[in-house]
């Protein structure tokens, strides 16, 4: 990745490196970003990269793969104004390693989004 660091590139694009995507690069507008998935070695593989930011079909298997749960978060929870989504990892049995902070978005997805990058800044994402 030959962005500005790894804090400098899209939240999504950031998942997906997490989750074992390599070589991602971001398209300029309206391009997607692209990358190899996990698993794969070769640019023959090179595909779009989900938007785990947004789209359900692409985060839903991780809530459910890394036992994330979900709940409101109301003013004044975790510091924020008005209410937003909460994402932790806990008492699930699905969950490799639990994060009880919970980590918070202004939609669902971008609070597992979140989580995801604090699960893999502590090591405890697991292998991809």
């Amino acid at each position: 990745m030959n962005r500005r660091g790894f804090l400098a590139v899209l939240l999504h694009v950031q998942v997906a490196i997490v989750l074992g995507w390599t070589d991602a690069e971001v398209g300029s507008h309206p391009w997607p970003a692209f990358g190899i998935p996990p698993g794969k070695t070769d640019y023959f593989n090179i595909a779009p990269i989900p938007r785990y930011d947004t789209d359900w079909s692409a985060t839903g298997p991780l809530i459910e793969r890394y036992g994330i749960e979900l709940s409101v978060a109301f003013p004044g929870d975790f510091g924020q104004d008005g209410f937003a989504w909460s994402a932790q990892t806990g008492a699930d049995s699905r969950s490799p390693s639990p994060i009880t902070v919970p980590h918070v978005g202004q939609t669902p997805l971008l609070a597992v989004c979140y989580l995801l990058l604090a699960l893999h800044k502590a090591g405890k994402l697991g292998t991809p």
